[in-house]
């Protein structure tokens, strides 16, 4: 089974939320092993490795949570729209309100994390600014597995640091983004050899039973 990390959880969350690829529905999966979110992994043989040649991505996440894609069964949860100059918060146990009411509790580690690393104060302060535009959330009941902003979503539309095929045949590339190719292609040929020596290890495991 292929699938991407939407959501790694804490706070007395024992599954992570992630994004079966093979049937697109969000799914509770616990991992024992260490994943990270946005990234995609296989689950072959009680063993998880993470794969680089994904079809989906944090930018497909995103035009998801604002409407403009309709690729996910979403089942049980939803994106829940909050309009531009709300009185949202969170309070210091990660419960997320807009005025009087409650949207939910945050669950997400990252942006746990954040709160963490930059006090509640900060964190809503952020916030109100990024209520300039809209903000998705995307829950399931009382928690709020993931924030997503429009302004996220712009810069993922917008990004001029990728380079394409079509960029390097015709030389319309500069020298650092070279680089970064470069540094892409022999990362995808490291986890290859990686992959492929499990591989090998696995199949004489199983010849020699």
């Amino acid at each position: 089974m292929r699938f991407y990390v939407v959501a790694k959880c804490v706070r007395g969350q024992n599954e992570d939320l992630t994004l079966n690829l093979e049937d697109m529905t969000f799914n509770m999966l616990k991992i024992d092993e260490k994943v990270e979110e946005d990234k995609t992994y296989v689950l072959a043989n009680g063993q998880i490795i993470e794969i680089r040649n994904m079809d989906f991505t944090m930018k497909h996440l995103y035009l998801e949570a604002f409407g403009k894609a309709r690729r996910i069964k979403r089942g049980e949860f939803r994106f829940s729209k909050i309009s531009k100059k709300s009185n949202v918060y969170v309070n210091e146990n990660y419960f997320m309100f807009n005025g009087e009411k409650l949207i939910g509790r945050m669950v997400n580690f990252g942006e746990i994390e954040e709160i963490d690393n930059k006090g509640i104060e900060s964190f809503n302060k952020l916030l109100r600014k990024l209520l300039l535009n809209d903000i998705v959330v995307l829950v399931k009941g009382k928690k709020i597995y993931r924030i997503f902003t429009y302004a996220k979503l712009n810069n993922l539309l917008n990004d001029s640091n990728q380079i394409d095929i079509f960029q390097f045949m015709n030389r319309n590339y500069t020298n650092e983004l070279l680089v970064e190719l470069k540094k892409k292609i022999d990362v995808a040929y490291d986890n290859l050899d990686e992959v492929r020596q499990r591989m090998n290890e696995e199949l004489n495991k199983n010849n020699e039973k």
